[in-house]
């Protein structure tokens, strides 16, 4: 299957303007989707978070963050509505069902403006105890429930023998299908807006 960070574009469509605006990225890992904030949208501020020490170290080094934070996204160590934008990609999946519940809590806490949340519509793989496995399932159905509109990227199908040129070109011809109907989506993608004057793209 097509790893999700070949949506970057879209996410970034459904980024507003940062301009001194506190920007998170959840789970940041190696640092991927800050140093494409930081490049095209340059906000005040820019944390990264992350239960990876190695990760962390290595965002340090490559100066992709202002800050770097080793915490778990289950207990957001900011303030009440203390962070303007905030970023999940693929983090959600990796929670059990409760950890998940309480990181959708937290990022109705600290996030003032806009909340972005990225999850698999389909699954090729059963879930797993092991780090860095999916533990839950999130649908179209739950991330409405949690105040998101949802948008649909590629197709919900089994492509994991397809190759990745057959995939690549799958996802382009059925991606403007899917972001209109999130259901038949291989990945979803949640904005969610907490001011009632800027409504999600």
């Amino acid at each position: 299957m097509t790893h999700p960070f070949f949506y970057h574009t879209f996410i970034d469509r459904m980024i507003p303007d940062l301009k001194d605006k506190t920007f998170l990225d959840c789970a940041c890992g190696r640092g991927i989707y800050g140093f494409l904030v930081r490049t095209v949208r340059a906000p005040k501020l820019l944390i990264g978070i992350d239960l990876s020490k190695p990760y962390l170290k290595q965002c340090k080094f490559h100066k992709v963050y202002d800050d770097v934070v080793l915490a778990s996204v289950s207990h957001l160590p900011f303030k009440n509505k203390g962070i303007d934008v905030v970023l999940a990609s693929e983090i959600i999946e990796h929670l059990p069902k409760n950890a998940g519940r309480k990181f959708f809590d937290e990022i109705d806490r600290v996030c003032k403006e806009r909340a972005i949340i990225t999850t698999p519509n389909i699954w090729i793989m059963p879930f797993t105890e092991e780090p860095g496995g999916h533990k839950s399932r999130w649908s179209l159905k739950d991330l409405k429930s949690r105040g998101y509109k949802v948008h649909g990227i590629g197709a919900r199908i089994n492509l994991r023998y397809a190759s990745a040129p057959a995939v690549a070109a799958i996802y382009y011809v059925l991606t403007p299908v899917s972001y209109l109907f999130p259901a038949m989506a291989g990945f979803l993608v949640g904005v969610k807006s907490f001011t009632k004057n800027l409504r999600s793209k």
